[in-house]
């Protein structure tokens, strides 16, 4: 049988469940309270901070790594093209509808909800996390491509929408060559 310590000695080691993220966290903020209120260890209090910081600085990281970083969004890439077919059915469709092409991506969700216009891999610059997929309608006919990583049309990154199974002379869809 263990004697009641009236010091926190004993709970050290469970300060190696802070390398575990988020269960650290929680253990920290266990050893902090203990160290504070009921043993009035400073060193319990010094791993109970560690194991709560290790878990904010791993957790920051990761959200850093999927707001901001430029790999992430390369990776995203792959999601571009199935979201863009999908939005060329949209906008075809709006076209039967209507008689044209919208003039926005934005029109296409007043009809439907369900359209996606966001691209995945575009941020915009004033903190918005989403960024819309280039549009641009040229008479009868219309651009849409994602603005890739760089988030400038028109360039080498760009990524275009895998019209395979589309017939381009039936959909007014300009894929610009460069």
């Amino acid at each position: 049988m263990r004697k009641n310590s009236s010091s926190g000695k004993h709970l050290y080691s469970r300060g190696w469940f802070g390398l575990i993220p988020l269960i650290g966290g929680i253990v920290g903020l266990g050893l902090i309270a203990l160290g504070v209120f009921k043993y009035k260890d400073r060193k319990l209090i010094i791993i109970g901070s560690a194991a709560l910081l290790f878990t904010v600085v791993v957790y920051s990281s990761i959200i850093f790594y999927f707001e901001y970083s430029e790999a992430f969004r390369k990776d995203f890439a792959v999601f571009s093209k199935p979201a863009m077919d999908e939005l060329i059915k949209s906008i075809e469709f709006y076209k039967t509808q209507n008689g044209q092409y919208p003039d926005s991506l934005q029109e296409l969700t007043k009809e439907s909800k369900l359209v996606q216009i966001h691209d995945p891999i575009s941020q915009r610059e004033d903190g918005e996390r989403r960024g819309l997929f280039y549009y641009q309608r040229v008479d009868n006919r219309y651009f849409l491509f994602s603005a890739g990583v760089d988030k400038k049309p028109f360039t080498e990154d760009d990524i275009f929408p895998s019209v395979t199974y589309f017939d381009s002379t039936k959909t007014g869809l300009i894929k610009p060559l460069f």
